[in-house]
């Protein structure tokens, strides 16, 4: 067994569910570090992230195509999980594929809320650009 080269998703295989939380939308980001620049993308949002798996997962197929890619990282938080792919080939020096798994908080609508003044009778709308500029027409 000394000369057994194991591969990290050997090791820590990405799961197939990750906790969902009703209250929460899941958003997918992921980060490239190419040689020349950084990118960041949100690939999906989705309440499930077994959803959200299965389109990083299609992601990291897609550029295996291209790259040999391969799992070097794992983190889990209490607000995120994170996987990290790396490659290191001739004709790119560095090549990194984060991918984040977010819970992103879902705020619910809110209605402004109407002043009538007593002297002149207009009415304000409550928190508008209009109102924080000192405009009360």
């Amino acid at each position: 067994m000394d000369d057994v080269i194991m591969a990290p998703e050997m090791l820590e295989p990405i799961p197939s569910e990750l906790p969902d939380a009703p209250d929460k939308i899941y958003s997918l980001i992921c980060c490239c570090d190419a040689d020349c620049d950084i990118d960041f993308t949100v690939l999906a949002v989705s309440h499930s992230t077994g959803a959200l798996l299965r389109q990083m997962l299609e992601d990291v197929a897609s550029v295996r195509e291209n790259h040999k890619i391969f799992l070097t990282h794992t983190l889990e938080t209490e607000e995120e999980w994170r996987f990290t792919y790396e490659t290191e080939e001739d004709d790119i020096e560095v090549l990194s594929l984060s991918y984040i798994i977010i819970q992103t908080p879902v705020l619910p609508e809110k209605e402004p809320e109407m002043e009538e003044h007593k002297h002149t009778g207009r009415r304000t709308i409550h928190g508008t650009s209009r109102e924080n500029a000192g405009c009360d027409r």
